[in-house]
């Protein structure tokens, strides 16, 4: 009977854990939409992440949103307790075939949401490369 309740107990803490962070990444994605995208390219219009990319994305194309490490985590020892970057990643299509992936830098994995979003790479992909662009307006570009 004691194990028994051990493993609920274990179970109901599993489940706590999975909740909060799914309403972690749930902060860090609408961070990520609300920030303006001319504070990243002056070019641009004083409109939301998420609408700037509604604008740019191919009509009734799925957008991915997703919350990572920014890339910095090696999968050795020396991770161990570190506080990894938290990114945001956009994924959608701009063209037949080509993707845009957009990254912005919303805080820490153990601090959470630090300061104002910051861009922290975006790219294309198309055919199976990668080129970056140098400013957002020209993912945009691609689009049209």
């Amino acid at each position: 009977m004691k194990l028994l309740k051990l493993f609920v107990l274990l179970l109901c803490s599993f489940a706590t854990i999975s909740v909060a962070q799914e309403n972690f990444e749930e902060l860090f994605i609408k961070e990520a939409k609300s920030t303006p995208v001319q504070k990243f390219d002056p070019t641009l219009p004083v409109v939301s992440a998420l609408n700037w990319i509604n604008s740019v994305a191919i009509p009734h194309s799925n957008i991915i949103w997703e919350v990572n490490d920014c890339g910095e985590q090696t999968g050795t020892a020396a991770d161990k307790g570190r506080d990894f970057p938290a990114c945001v990643e956009a994924i959608f299509l701009v063209a037949p075939e080509t993707e845009a992936h957009i990254s912005f830098m919303v805080g820490t994995f153990h601090r959470g949401i630090i300061g104002q979003p910051k861009l922290f790479q975006f790219y294309i992909k198309k055919n199976e490369e990668y080129r970056e662009v140098g400013k957002l307006s020209e993912i945009a570009l691609i689009a049209k």
